[in-house]
């Protein structure tokens, strides 16, 4: 990926986008960053800097929410599998 945005790119805004991926990895594991790049090349042939944190902020929830789930089923919540009405919806109005 990054041969790919230091040929694509101007040499100034290339190297902003690698420096903004390399700030990335104080938030991010370096595992999660490779996955990002590796989804973003089979996405798209001008990766930018947005893509890549959309991308990785994506990722990073899917494998929390993951861990989470398998941890504890019963913390999965009502999003996991679409709106749900309950039990004072249905409940007879007096």
């Amino acid at each position: 990926m990054v041969v790919k945005i230091l040929d694509q790119q101007v040499e100034k805004r290339a190297l902003k986008i690698l420096a903004g991926i390399q700030n990335l990895e104080k938030k991010y594991s370096n595992q999660l960053i490779e996955e990002t790049s590796e989804i973003i090349m089979s996405i798209t042939n001008q990766p930018t800097l947005a893509t890549f944190k959309t991308i990785i902020k994506r990722q990073a929830d899917y494998k929390e929410k993951e861990n989470l789930s398998n941890v504890n089923p019963a913390l999965k919540t009502n999003e996991d599998y679409g709106f749900t009405r309950g039990p004072d919806y249905w409940r007879k109005r007096q």
